[in-house]
């Protein structure tokens, strides 16, 4: 998705992990690794007006996940659950509670 961002129009791409479920930590002991619960992904991009548009999902570590738009959802969401000590997402307050939809997705790809 960012790369067909990238084809059409300049992209900042912010991201990462969010720990929050201990009980699946099957190798903290022995590898002093957390296992991530959740994985989160910020486009901030120009629409064919100029104007900025973000698209952000937070999608769950789990098996089979299908389709990437029924992980869409806001950077307000993605803060409220950041548990990392690194502050906000640093984009427009504006822009934090619009929720991209797929017809924002590129289609020149």
């Amino acid at each position: 998705m960012t790369e067909c961002y990238r084809k059409v129009q300049a992209v900042t791409v912010y991201g990462g992990v969010i720990y929050n479920d201990e009980s699946n930590d099957y190798f903290l002991e022995s590898h002093n690794v957390r296992t991530p619960d959740l994985w989160w992904k910020v486009l901030v991009s120009k629409d064919s007006n100029g104007n900025d548009q973000v698209i952000s999902w937070l999608f769950p570590n789990v098996a089979g996940l299908k389709e990437a738009s029924n992980c869409m959802t806001t950077v307000t969401e993605i803060e409220k659950q950041l548990n990392d000590g690194l502050g906000a997402i640093p984009i427009s307050d504006s822009l934090k509670n619009q929720k991209g939809t797929p017809s924002l997705w590129p289609t020149k790809c």
